[in-house]
């Protein structure tokens, strides 16, 4: 089964699948897929990042002895299961998927259907985890809200008008534009996830940059994708939309730096 996003498997309807998926393979991601208990799930390597964290859930998997792999950046867009399916070269895979003949260099659709071949046991995920995808609000920045969110599917309608930075990457899950944030945020900050085959990993920007909503992406070796704290704490500007270039967020700049860049741009347009 093909899904945009991980978020969008439930254990009610999913468990025991064979999943693609067009998410990256980070912690979140290994640990939302054994909570569904899925069979075997192919993930998108986020140009793999700080510490290895775009192909976290591998491991994850393994533990559970889950077969699991991850398509290569250059090789196909993420957010899209279709084309990881489609285009997928296999760049990194767990020992079980190993034993099932899985190996980097091999085609996703070739993976998958040996993962599928080598079949599957039941009741090895791990309902008993607490929340994949962590939230917090911090203090708020010049009055202004700010939220790290793991995952941008987090965003709600509570947040228009503040910051929400996250550990998603910059890509569209499932190619919908009206995915790329789901209220009208003050800025937006997520991971570029290497920016990979066709730029992917940073095509939230544009459409977010039609609702005039400023947002950027993070350099993928800068912070650890699926994870918001990461992105505030060490994220490294890559590439900005032009409404953020407006309120004064560049390339190069931390996070931190960039919020600041914005709110006192917002404060200064405000005070004329």
């Amino acid at each position: 089964m093909l899904f945009g996003s991980v978020t969008e498997l439930q254990r009610e309807a999913h468990s025991g699948v064979h999943a693609v998926v067009g998410s990256h393979g980070g912690v979140a991601t290994g640990r939302h897929a054994l909570s569904v208990e899925v069979a075997s799930l192919v993930v998108h390597d986020a140009g793999f990042g700080l510490d290895d964290a775009g192909i976290a859930a591998l491991k994850i998997l393994e533990s559970k002895g889950i077969p699991a792999a991850a398509a290569g950046h250059d090789s196909a867009r993420i957010g899209d299961a279709e084309d990881v399916l489609a285009r997928g070269i296999v760049s990194a895979c767990n020992a079980r998927s190993r034993r099932a003949g899985v190996a980097p260099g091999m085609t996703v659709a070739e993976a998958h259907t040996r993962m599928v071949s080598a079949g599957s046991v039941s009741g090895r995920g791990d309902s008993a985890t607490g929340p994949s995808f962590h939230m917090e609000e911090l203090p708020k920045v010049h009055e202004c809200r700010l939220w790290l969110l793991d995952s941008a599917s987090m965003i709600t309608a509570e947040m228009a008008g503040g910051i929400a930075i996250t550990g998603s990457h910059g890509g569209l899950p499932g190619g919908s534009a009206k995915r790329a944030a789901k209220a009208d945020v003050k800025f937006c900050v997520f991971n570029d996830a290497g920016i990979g085959r066709d730029e992917a990993g940073i095509s939230r920007l544009s459409p977010l940059d039609t609702r005039n909503i400023p947002a950027a992406c993070v350099e993928a070796a800068s912070a650890r994708i699926g994870e918001a704290a990461s992105t505030y704490a060490t994220g490294r500007i890559s590439r900005v939309n032009n409404s953020a270039h407006l309120l004064g967020v560049r390339s190069g700049q931390s996070v931190q730096a960039a919020i600041e860049a914005l709110l006192a741009a917002h404060s200064g347009a405000s005070s004329h």
